[in-house]
């Protein structure tokens, strides 16, 4: 399977600080939490490794998280798929448009 990111092994591990788009390209925004909430991925990730929690439902019955906003969902869904906690932000189409225009 095609990573955006370097490797699997360096992105999200603890011998990178930061994600990576491509080889040399670092990524500006890194998503690593609910904003909302202050809930970090790599501590909703800590709660469902010790509570043997595998689905995204069954975190959210455990711990508040992505109920205001809701822009962490996809990426808490994406680090309950991959064990990632560390995500390039990835703008809204909306956003996107927003920006183009000025």
């Amino acid at each position: 399977m095609h990573s955006a990111f370097s490797s699997p092994q360096e992105f999200g591990s603890s011998n990178r600080t930061e994600p990576y788009i491509s080889k040399n390209l670092p990524c500006l925004l890194v998503v690593t939490r609910c904003v909302c909430f202050n809930q970090s991925f790599e501590d909703l990730k800590s709660i469902m490794q010790s509570k043997n929690l595998t689905t995204f439902e069954e975190l959210k019955c455990e711990v508040v998280f992505g109920e205001k906003c809701k822009m962490c969902v996809p990426y808490v869904q994406k680090m309950i798929e991959t064990g990632k906690t560390m995500f390039p932000y990835i703008p809204n189409l909306q956003e996107v448009k927003s920006l183009l225009k000025t």
